[in-house]
């Protein structure tokens, strides 16, 4: 029986807020097995992990994003941030075959992924009101 390939380089995603008039971003990242904890950026700042998938191919994280609770404007949304691909390549494409750097902006009207090959910002998914 063969297995599938599965990457053992190490890969490095970043959150980044760059949401207008000095709002900050709360930032909670984790896998089945880690819990990375919650993080407070303030305007333009990132907050970055690196990782390796499992030998499985099998890893998976995902993040919460919301407002701060100082901002007026209640905002949050949960979302995957990275996934193993199998039969497509649209993460790695955006990440960067070569790179391996995975840029997740949290803007204004919602979440972009870097496009690094073209470099720009594709839009993913928009906020969900309140948290």
């Amino acid at each position: 029986m063969l297995l599938p390939r599965v990457s053992t380089t190490w890969r490095v995603f970043h959150v980044v807020n760059k949401l207008g008039e000095g709002r900050w971003l709360a930032v909670h990242c984790k896998s089945k097995d880690d819990d990375l904890g919650n993080h407070d950026l303030a305007p333009g700042q990132d907050y970055w992990f690196t990782f390796k998938s499992n030998y499985w191919g099998t890893t998976l994280f995902w993040c919460n994003l919301r407002t701060e609770k100082e901002d007026p404007v209640k905002q949050h949304v949960g979302l995957k941030v990275f996934w193993q691909e199998w039969l497509h390549v649209w993460l790695t494409y955006h990440c960067g075959q070569k790179e391996r750097k995975c840029f997740w902006i949290a803007k204004d009207d919602g979440i972009y992924l870097r496009v690094n090959p073209e470099n720009r910002d594709e839009f993913v998914v928009k906020w969900e009101p309140g948290w």
